[in-house]
């Protein structure tokens, strides 16, 4: 219910106690797991609505990205797409907060534009395989433009990221 009518995982135990003071069966337990589980049911919905906008408005168009870094020192790439919104005018959705797995690069220990490039792949494939986005390919494929901060790693004509995509992809 939380999930799919796109509520804040806060309302989760104001409805709970709701529940309970009408009579409706609810699990008496709060964990983790069932907030995780909410989570990834919201998720769903989620990328169900923009896989719809991405399959109507003709597929995505370009492709952002920017380094975070969470409380727990893990390295992440946020990506997000840009898609034409229904009047064919650009829109940049977030589409993915992907883990690097640092032993992809070079010196394996390291984020460099290597190891981001296969983050963008790994998230951009793993939806392609679920079939959830048919317009979606990794990076390198179908996707005419990309877009990053002017960090090194990112714009680096020979060995950042913008430079081994248009190696392979030299219309990037």
């Amino acid at each position: 219910f939380v999930a799919f009518n796109e509520l804040a995982i806060r309302v989760v135990e104001p409805l709970r106690q709701l529940c309970k003071q009408h009579g409706v069966q609810t699990a008496e337990k709060r964990s983790h797991h069932c907030v995780v589980e909410i989570i990834h049911a919201h998720a769903e919905v989620l990328r169900d609505d923009q896989n719809d906008r991405i399959t109507k408005n003709g597929g995505v168009f370009g492709q952002t990205s920017d380094g975070s870094t969470d409380v727990s020192l893990a390295e992440q790439e946020a990506i997000g797409i840009v898609l034409l919104d229904d009047r064919k005018m650009p829109a940049h959705e977030f589409f993915e907060l992907e883990d690097l797995d640092l032993t992809t690069s070079e010196d394996g220990e390291s984020p460099d534009a290597q190891c981001i490039l296969a983050a963008f792949n790994a998230a951009f494939a793993r939806w392609q395989t679920a079939k959830t986005m048919p317009y979606i390919t990794p990076c390198t494929r179908h996707v005419p433009g990309t877009s990053y901060d002017g960090a090194s790693v990112m714009s680096g004509r020979q060995e950042g990221v913008v430079g081994k995509l248009k190696k392979v992809a030299p219309w990037i």
